[in-house]
């Protein structure tokens, strides 16, 4: 039979037996007895046979796709979530159609093309201002699961980490270590996971009945923020920040003038990007690959009509590096 696909009526003759009973036999239906079950498999092994995707959606109504939309893929920790996505779907019998949504074509990519697109339900990455179109498409059956920690609640099943419980364990851990005059530095700060995290500190230090000291900014003007947290140095002992690419150029910034980490200076991240590993920065690690993995299992729960949570909030754990070592040269 080489040079043309093996078809289910090739089974069915090496094995003996009619197409329907193929059909039956290889998805697993109860009234195919063990031995011509067996002898179903055999041939088709032995054919290398492989179902027709568009037969077996005819079939049982299912493409056995997910499709996962990302806004973009430049994003430091946004391979670990698509790693997760992918081998968690390949794990469960599922192709996977990625799609990067690019500024300015979202809206007619999903009022117009997502539609049409042969999936079986849909894992979204941060989608922002696309909630209330991808949310018509859930009302309408499409199963979706978001993978987002930075807006509103959606309407729909959400995997996200618990940031305030993370900033606040790292911020302990400065409190533990000495430091008495914690600041927490931020851009963007109305921020879902901003305001999150900036909870997480606050706890910590009214905990510790240590002094909020607040260095915020509402824009994203991170160079602003930067000069305005180096001009106040000697205002703190310790920066707690939001997000990684943040501590990594405060302690640049820091260093330029004269200010040493951790010595006068402790910093704290939130991630673990692979630049926390390479500065020493002490920093909370999100599993982005869990989180990635989560979604796809949470999605073909809803795709086989089970019931998913409608928030599904992964653990975060500190990971202690060089930039908050104590005076005594000890990692706390």
């Amino acid at each position: 039979m080489a040079g043309r696909r093996v078809t289910i009526s090739d089974v069915a003759k090496l094995a003996g037996v009619s197409v329907p009973t193929v059909s039956r036999a290889l998805n697993g239906r109860p009234e195919v007895i063990p031995e011509t079950r067996e002898r179903v498999l055999r041939a088709a092994e032995e054919l290398d046979y492989v179902p027709s995707r568009s037969a077996r959606s005819l079939r049982t109504g299912k493409f056995a796709i997910l499709g996962l939309l990302v806004p973009q893929l430049a994003w430091d920790w946004m391979p670990e979530v698509i790693r997760g996505v992918s081998e968690e779907a390949d794990r469960s019998g599922y192709s996977l159609l990625l799609q990067q949504l690019s500024s300015g074509s979202e809206n007619r990519f999903v009022e117009s093309v997502l539609p049409m697109l042969p999936v079986d339900g849909l894992v979204m990455v941060i989608p922002s201002g696309l909630m209330d179109r991808v949310g018509e498409l859930h009302r309408q059956g499409m199963p979706v699961v978001v993978v987002d920690d930075q807006i509103a609640r959606p309407e729909f099943p959400s995997v996200e980490i618990d940031n305030a419980y993370g900033v606040r364990c790292v911020t302990e851990h400065l409190i533990e270590s000495g430091r008495e005059r914690i600041a927490f530095a931020a851009a963007a700060a109305d921020m879902l996971l901003v305001c999150e995290r900036l909870a997480g500190y606050r706890q910590a230090v009214a905990a510790a009945g240590l002094p909020e000291l607040g260095i915020l900014r509402q824009d994203k003007d991170f160079d602003a923020l930067l000069h305005t947290v180096v001009s106040r140095a000697g205002e703190f002992d310790a920066v707690v920040t939001p997000y990684d690419e943040l501590a990594v150029s405060l302690v640049s910034a820091l260093h330029a003038v004269g200010v040493h980490v951790p010595g006068d200076v402790a910093v704290t991240g939130f991630d673990d990007l692979p630049a926390a590993a390479w500065t020493g920065l002490t920093t909370v690690r999100s599993p982005f690959y869990e989180m990635g993995a989560t979604a796809v299992r949470m999605l073909i729960t809803a795709i086989d009509g089970g019931t998913v949570p409608e928030r599904t909030v992964l653990p975060v754990e500190i990971v202690l590096r060089d930039s908050t070592r104590t005076n005594e040269g000890e990692i706390r």
